[in-house]
């Protein structure tokens, strides 16, 4: 049986994109301990969207899809194995507009499927 996969929308990039002008993905892909964020996911089966304001995430999301499908995203900030987070690599302190502009990133490859 696959693993759990949880997709929530988050808000603080949300506002802070609108607030800075930028484009972080908003997106956030729960993968067992880590996260993963992207501009757009696709469900490849059965899910469910979870609305609970009383007891939400720990991170605060009150709103988002539970599915044990596979998880296909092609974000393009995330093609390379850059870890995003605050808008920026957490390995290599790239922004996510830096992604962008690196067309000849060695790490770029082809979409994840979770």
């Amino acid at each position: 049986m696959s693993r759990k996969t949880i997709v929530h929308v988050n808000m603080h990039v949300i506002r802070r994109n609108k607030k800075d002008g930028t484009n972080d993905p908003v997106l956030t892909v729960k993968l067992g301990n880590r996260n993963v964020y992207a501009h757009e996911v696709r469900i490849e089966g059965p899910s469910r969207v979870i609305y609970s304001p009383d007891k939400p995430l720990s991170c605060g999301a009150k709103v988002w899809i539970e599915t044990f499908s596979n998880v296909v995203f092609d974000p393009e900030p995330d093609r390379c194995r850059h870890q995003f987070k605050r808008g920026r690599c957490s390995k290599c302190s790239k922004t996510v507009a830096e992604t962008y502009a690196d067309a000849e990133d060695s790490l770029c490859g082809k979409p994840q499927a979770v």
